[in-house]
């Protein structure tokens, strides 16, 4: 009995040990902090390196974990199968639509909020730009220093509708790829 109950733990820990062995070069996104990856610096050490030597594959980064084939694939197929029950229950054809917003919905929608940022830093930058134009008057009520401070809030401004949309875009590419790759492994799986 101990021997039918542990069969299954045991495969899993031993499927543990071999994911161990194979992570050779870990990947340096979760050991770098915001900054580095909002702005991508933590592949430097990797563009180094190239730029020294050609790159091989044991030169590589590990895969993260959240673009792992086997744990995309295994989500998308467990929304598929619930979608098809579902289906069956209210007498309608499964949508892969539904699926896709059971599986990936929680990420489209933060990122639908990248863009409502993005959207509303849009619309204040011409208002401020607007109120800054007018310390040209000549009789103008706006000081040097308020003048100085928009200036600066336009700048920062710039500075974050191009970090947001950068991410926006990135995250995004990122999801498109996921989806990609868990179509594609629930198509080989049949």
């Amino acid at each position: 009995i101990y021997n039918i109950l542990m069969a299954p733990v045991e495969t899993i820990l031993n499927e543990k040990k071999e994911e161990e062995q194979l992570s050779t070069n870990p990947h340096p996104y979760y050991r770098s902090w915001w900054f580095s990856k909002l702005h991508h610096s933590w592949i430097s050490e990797l563009l180094n390196l190239g730029s020294k030597k050609t790159i091989e594959a044991n030169d590589l980064y590990d895969l993260l974990p959240e673009n792992e084939s086997r744990l995309l694939t295994d989500s998308l197929e467990q929304s598929w199968k619930l979608e098809v029950n579902a289906s069956l229950e209210k007498n309608r054809s499964p949508s892969l639509f539904r699926v896709l917003i059971r599986t990936f919905g929680r990420k489209m929608l933060l990122y639908g909020l990248y863009l409502t940022v993005l959207e509303c830093l849009r619309i204040i930058q011409p208002l401020l730009l607007a109120h800054m134009l007018s310390y040209f008057k000549q009789c103008s009520v706006i000081s040097t220093t308020e003048a100085w401070l928009l200036a600066f809030v336009l700048c920062l401004i710039a500075w974050i509708s191009v970090t947001v949309r950068q991410t926006f875009f990135d995250n995004t590419h990122k999801l498109g790829l996921r989806v990609f790759i868990a179509h594609s492994g629930l198509i080989y799986r049949k």
